[in-house]
């Protein structure tokens, strides 16, 4: 259920991420629900996620094997998202990163910058 409005859907949520125009919480299932004033984000796909964050019109979630899935209105953050498996994903504006398993950091999205060119 996600709402294009203010409201939060009802139901019962296990976490729950937001910023600027929109939030997106997992439900008990591990679904994603979203609302808010971004709509490009308000129809997450219907896929068991582990866990999720969302910024600004985008979202991303880490499916139960660790690889990531991204939706939202930038098309950086939805097409470039790297292969391989995750354990945290955050995103930021226009740009969104991930820590693998190793503890290596890989950041992707329009405005993107690697950690090591900083």
């Amino acid at each position: 259920m996600c709402s294009s409005d203010l409201n939060a859907p009802a139901g019962e949520f296990t976490s729950i991420s937001g910023g600027y125009h929109n939030f997106c919480a997992l439900d008990t299932d591990g679904y994603a629900n979203c609302w808010g004033m971004r709509p490009e984000v308000n129809n997450p796909p219907r896929e068991v996620l582990a866990a999720l964050d969302s910024y600004d019109g985008n979202a991303c979630g880490l499916r139960q094997d660790g690889s990531l899935l991204c939706w939202g209105d930038d098309a950086g953050v939805r097409s470039s998202v790297p292969s391989g498996s995750f354990v945290q994903v955050s995103l930021g504006a226009r740009m969104a990163c991930a820590v693998d398993g190793d503890g290596r950091v890989s950041c992707w999205g329009t405005d993107a910058v690697e950690p090591d060119a900083l």
